[in-house]
């Protein structure tokens, strides 16, 4: 989503990513953490969790997270949803959302996503 702006404890993000599937869904990635996390957003459910970050690659089957590019597609071989749902605190706000990074317990940081 080129359109898309993210916020890492009230700082602008320089470096991540945001895919939206065709369902809803949104894949984000955000490296400003002491550790770069990827998240799965589904709206459906109202729920954010922890992702693998080889869930997306590109055309050529590179991992998005190590490209530039605003495409992305889901590999064959994924085996399927996490179980480990990351935040029960997430706020659906106007054109974004807003959660507890994974590192929140350390922390406290807040992610905020608005398109």
């Amino acid at each position: 989503m080129e359109s898309a702006r993210v916020m890492y404890k009230h700082k602008l993000s320089k470096y991540f990513g945001v895919f939206r599937a065709p369902g809803g869904e949104m894949f984000v990635w955000i490296s400003d953490a002491y550790y770069p996390w990827q998240y799965l957003y589904r709206p459906q459910k109202k729920t954010v969790e922890i992702a693998f970050e080889g869930l997306l690659v590109n055309r050529s089957g590179t991992y998005i997270w190590k490209t530039k590019e605003t495409e992305a597609f889901s590999l064959n071989d994924y085996s399927g949803p996490s179980t480990n749902t990351e935040d029960a605190h997430l706020v659906e706000i106007p054109n974004g959302i807003k959660f507890r990074s994974s590192s929140y317990e350390q922390d406290e940081a807040i992610i905020e996503i608005t398109w």
